[in-house]
């Protein structure tokens, strides 16, 4: 898969990959719902605060909760849809991992 790649092309190879969508875009549940059932995909949510947060701070929380979202992938018998999102004041911020239902 090539730079560029579309949302429909991307999740169609994790499906064959067994990969999980680790992403962004609010409303890419609603957009591509279809193709995520489908393809059998699970998903990983960085909820942005007004829709902005830098890519280092998305890349720390997704660490910030990596062990535990794996946990749930290695329990779950299907795919599974969660949300990482940060909450407080800058400087005092707490992650938090939340089930989404499914798409």
């Amino acid at each position: 898969m090539g730079k560029g790649a579309q949302d429909p092309e991307i999740i169609e190879w994790l499906g064959q990959q067994g990969g999980v969508w680790v992403h962004a875009d609010n409303s890419a549940r609603r957009q591509h719902r279809q193709g995520m059932l489908t393809a059998r995909i699970s998903t990983l949510l960085v909820r942005r605060p007004q829709g902005r947060m830098s890519a280092v701070d998305q890349l720390r929380a997704i660490i910030y909760v990596l062990e535990d979202y794996l946990a749930v992938l290695q329990a779950s018998r299907g795919p599974v849809h969660y949300q990482v999102s940060l909450h407080g004041q800058q400087g005092r911020q707490r992650v938090r991992l939340e089930r989404l239902p499914s798409p």
